[in-house]
């Protein structure tokens, strides 16, 4: 009887230690056409070598797993990456309040806004402030890098970490978006954050997906075909517990599939969730990235979301990202963030009526949701009258 209490005393103490480790945790075809998005590329090789690990594994508080003998077991990295998951530290509960705008501004933002799925959400407030068919179904196209970018994050939380581009780079489908990415180039966490995230390439995508499929199954010999579905395996449990509803994921790029869908809603959730992670905040609102890889390459890459771009008509000095999206079947997509005093919002706008209007659409959700706070959101086309 003793042993028995004990046991239960030693296995209650070990999750009470697991849950406090857990708090501590969180710091499209989406071939997105470069063509459709201006990405600007540049790669010229200069040989260096370079003494750095790759694909370091992801550190992490581990807590002894305890047997019914009382003895404790090291944990894998899968049951480590595994137990940051569970953990639900996002903090939103994303409620509407649909009477926030008055009825003259709902028919104004219906009539001049051209995308088929439309949602506002104020991060500040934690309420969703519009929606158009923001629970309808849709292709997410390249914004599902967003999570792609979060579940890599989970897995190897240090930007600092080096990581080795290898042959899933020829994976991706022909006419795919990409940040000229090689097999050999090593490059940081945060480098292949901005490959991902910046020219939106689908090679970094398959790069995160591959490398973090075998760090979380622990198993460097794994196809890269299975990884990517461990990969994914492992996202599709992350939306799920950060509060999408409606989100099935199969690819780490987003290339169209009937079984890869979201909705406008749960786009914003992954969004509002992918600012509190420092790496992926920092690099959205980038409108270029240059860098000098850690083998050697020079790579630049310029942002697709034209609202950062001073040159653009669509520029804000607002805006704070976050991911555009381009296929066929999605049509051209944008979630963007804003943020005046403090104030943050979300604007998703799927499957607008051009390339263009997408930021469009986006600025004039902006300004109309800064008007509620009394706050004035200016961008260069802005109508005056």
């Amino acid at each position: 009887m003793k042993f028995k209490r004990i046991s239960v005393i030693l296995a209650a103490l070990c999750i009470a230690l697991s849950a406090s480790a857990c708090n501590g945790s969180g710091s499209g075809t989406s071939s997105e056409k470069s063509s459709a998005e201006n990405s600007t590329v540049v790669l010229s090789e200069v040989s260096s070598e370079t003494g750095a690990e790759s694909g370091k594994e992801a550190s992490g508080d581990v807590s002894g797993e305890v047997s019914e003998a009382g003895t404790s077991k090291e944990e894998t990295p899968e049951d480590t990456a595994a137990q940051r998951i569970r953990c639900l530290d996002q903090k939103h509960k994303y409620t509407y309040d649909l009477q926030a705008f008055k009825d003259e501004t709902v028919k104004e933002l219906e009539r001049r806004l051209t995308s088929s799925y439309v949602l506002l959400y104020d991060a500040a407030e934690d309420k969703v402030l519009f929606s158009s068919n923001g629970e309808m179904n849709c292709y997410p196209a390249s914004t599902t890098k967003l999570l792609t970018a979060i579940t890599m994050c989970k897995l190897v939380p240090d930007p600092q970490t080096v990581i080795t581009v290898g042959n899933e780079v020829y994976m991706i489908d022909s006419e795919s978006s990409r940040a000229g990415l090689e097999p050999g180039m090593k490059l940081t966490m945060e480098m292949l954050m901005d490959a991902l995230l910046i020219p939106s390439g689908n090679d970094a995508a398959y790069v995160m997906a591959v490398q973090g499929g075998r760090l979380y199954k622990n198993d460097e010999t794994l196809s890269a075909q299975m990884a990517i579905e461990a990969f994914m395996e492992l996202a599709n449990k992350i939306a799920a517990n950060i509060g999408t509803t409606r989100t099935h994921f199969v690819t780490p790029d987003g290339i169209h599939s009937q079984e890869h869908f979201t909705n406008a809603r749960d786009l914003a959730v992954i969004a509002d969730y992918a600012e509190t992670i420092p790496v992926i905040k920092n690099s959205v609102k980038k409108p270029v990235a240059d860098w000098t890889l850690v083998s050697g390459e020079n790579a630049y890459w310029k942002n697709t979301n034209y609202i950062l771009d001073k040159e653009s008509l669509r520029y804000s000095e607002y805006c704070t990202g976050i991911k555009t999206g381009f296929t066929d079947e999605a049509g051209n997509s944008l979630i963007a963030s804003a943020e005046i005093d403090g104030h943050v919002l979300i604007a998703v706008a799927m499957n607008a009526g051009s390339s263009v209007s997408r930021f469009d659409d986006c600025n004039i959700l902006f300004e109309k949701g800064f008007e509620l706070y009394g706050l004035k959101y200016t961008y260069k086309n802005q109508k005056t009258d």
